[in-house]
């Protein structure tokens, strides 16, 4: 039986829209990680490496930290997958969200 390691934390950032004007805005993002689990079971580290990727881009400037329009969700997600992905090369997925918003970005990793 094939089980999924979920791990899900939140952080916050600014950003410049250029739709919504020149100024600095922020969004609490939620990321959710899927990652298969191997034959001894989910790995146990997937919140704490998730955390501590995150934890960079927490309280910056996303325009700072992601280059080439990557503060758009699915540039968020990638650049998170990226990070994640030598660590734990089973993910299946990394889901980028503003709660309260319609944005969404799942990446799927095949």
């Amino acid at each position: 039986m094939i089980t999924t390691a979920r791990a899900t934390v939140t952080f916050d950032s600014t950003h410049k829209d250029e739709h919504e004007g020149p100024h600095l805005h922020g969004h609490t993002f939620i990321v959710t990680v899927l990652e298969v689990a191997d034959l001894a079971g989910p790995c146990v580290t997937l919140w704490d490496d998730l955390f501590t990727v995150t934890r960079s881009l927490h309280l910056h400037t996303l325009g700072d930290m992601l280059y080439g329009g990557s503060e758009r969700l699915d540039g968020i997600a990638a650049w998170i997958c990226e990070r994640l992905l030598l660590e734990h090369p089973r993910i299946t997925s990394v889901e980028v969200a503003i709660p309260g918003s319609a944005g969404v970005v799942t990446r799927e990793i095949r």
